[in-house]
């Protein structure tokens, strides 16, 4: 089938406030993805380390190194600009700024800054190797526990729990060294904790073209081989499986003869190279509908649906408020403006519907600050309830209305039998997949038009009804599975991979 994951981001997006960083995130994911091809046509040795294959650890880490650059965003609006192009901040970025970005006198002044780079590593190299630690990462003592959880943050790490509760004794965790309060909290839920650290590697280790990203690849790669080396595995769990240490550590295990599993932990309703190209034994998707979307653009990935264990098991839309899901602010999707407008939606809402409790949740690594905190609560119905104070399923169980502006949680809000409003100040044709057509939800792009449809919503009588069938519908083509259910699945899914052919 064709996948709107290919094509809807060709097309131009509608320009408008917050708007110019969708544009910037396809024009990068395409200049990545170009740039990846044309190095394994060239010289395919350039992401090769001790016989690995990293060219997708390559792409991802590029998007993630590039995507907030802001030397780049000015380059991409205007390829001529001379001086964006010496505020780049990245080898890669010069890179990518000289071979496709930039035009005229930028092009000479990216490529300038590149050779300056290397003479510039060049002669700092000797000092370097004088202070940098060793090149041997840790290794962690041998510990048998076949299903290896790979948390690189205590947030996955919660993630996994209740997996790891139900495996409890068939299990371990994976997390780096550098992560003191992680480390504390596994060991305080009774699990075996495993660590890695990733040490300095020679220079040169990978190709010389991708330069200092290519070392830290190699460096990674070999802190984790060691790693694994350690421990008597057979299955490595990664979540998302996006970033360039989720990929780095399935081909690693891979050569190892140990299989690799990605578990689906959200929802990107855009392109982009960590989503691109992925290759793991399995990667467990909470419903069909998210393997159709993804197959085009993972041609070698297989799936399989097992659900979503940290939602509820039923549907019982029994809420009377409306919660908001905020994203990041300067530097996301929508950036400075697409944020602003949610905060005045917040606030105009509040005011609109003074009978009813206004819930707004920060993203989980994008706390508000002070002033964000103290101005939304200036109105007296807004709670503002953080991630880790109160679980994604009880926030939904208490309202009947969500509004976000490209977050997963428009789809676990359709599971959760909450109506969805899409607030789409970010420059997305529209959320994909498309819930406004399926009529399992609304999307709006002004804020007029927005609170006019939360009002109605939330005080026209049976303003909700209509939406109900297709949200159904929608939630049970993308979850196969809720709660416990879930659960189950998944873990039978983990078991059988780990218990191998």
């Amino acid at each position: 089938m064709k996948s709107e994951f290919l094509t809807h981001a060709a097309g131009k997006p509608a320009q408008q406030p917050g708007g110019e960083s969708y544009a910037y995130y396809v024009a990068l994911t395409d200049a990545i993805l170009a740039l990846s091809k044309r190095i394994r046509r060239d010289d395919p040795a350039q992401f090769l380390y001790d016989g690995l294959d990293l060219s997708h650890a390559f792409e991802a880490s590029a998007y993630f190194a590039c995507v907030h650059d802001r030397g780049l965003q000015i380059l991409h609006a205007n390829p001529r600009n001379f001086p964006a192009a010496l505020r780049l901040k990245s080898q890669i970025a010069r890179l990518l700024a000289a071979e496709t970005f930039a035009g005229g006198p930028a092009a000479g002044a990216a490529r300038w800054m590149r050779r300056l780079h290397h003479i510039a590593r060049g002669a700092k190299h000797v000092a370097q190797r004088r202070t940098e630690k060793s090149a041997r990462p840790h290794a962690p003592a041998a510990m048998q526990a076949p299903i290896i959880f790979f948390a690189r943050s205590i947030r996955f790490a919660r993630y996994f729990l209740p997996l790891a509760h139900t495996l409890r004794g068939e299990c371990a965790f994976l997390v780096p060294a550098w992560e003191g309060a992680l480390r504390r909290q596994v060991a305080e839920w009774d699990f075996p904790v495993l660590f890695y650290h990733a040490g300095g590697v020679p220079r040169g280790a990978m190709g010389r073209l991708i330069d200092d990203c290519g070392r830290h690849l190699a460096s990674q790669a070999q802190a984790l081989d060691a790693a694994l080396g350690g421990m008597q595995g057979r299955l490595v769990v990664v979540p998302e499986g996006n970033s360039p240490e989720d990929e780095i550590l399935a081909r690693v295990a891979e050569r190892r003869g140990i299989a690799s599993a990605c578990i689906q932990q959200g929802w990107s309703p855009i392109r982009h190279p960590g989503f691109c190209n992925l290759n793991y034994s399995e990667m467990l998707v909470w419903g069909d509908g998210f393997a159709d979307l993804l197959a085009a653009a993972n041609p070698r990935q297989r799936f399989a649906s097992t659900g979503n264990f940290h939602l509820a098991a039923d549907m019982p839309a029994s809420g009377t408020d409306i919660l908001f899901l905020f994203q990041g602010f300067d530097d996301w999707l929508g950036g400075r403006a697409g944020a602003e407008a949610m905060l005045t939606l917040v606030e105009r809402t509040a005011a609109a519907l003074p009978e009813i409790s206004v819930f707004v949740r920060p993203h989980p690594v994008a706390p508000f600050c002070a002033e964000v905190s103290n101005r939304l609560l200036r109105n007296p119905n807004v709670r503002i309830e953080t991630p880790a104070d109160v679980p994604l399923a009880q926030a939904l169980a208490k309202v009947r209305v969500s509004v976000s502006a490209y977050s997963t949680t428009i789809l676990e809000s359709i599971a959760a039998g909450v109506v969805p409003v899409i607030f789409n100040t970010v420059g997305l044709p529209h959320y994909w997949p498309d819930v406004a057509a399926a009529n399992a939800g609304i999307e709006v792009r002004e804020l007029e038009a927005a609170q006019a449809a939360l009002v109605q919503l939330l005080r026209k009588q049976g303003a909700l009804e209509a939406f109900r069938e297709p949200m159904a519908a929608m939630a049970s083509r993308f979850f196969s599975a809720r709660g416990s259910a879930a659960r189950d699945a998944t873990v039978s899914a983990l078991r059988r991979l780990a218990k191998g052919p």
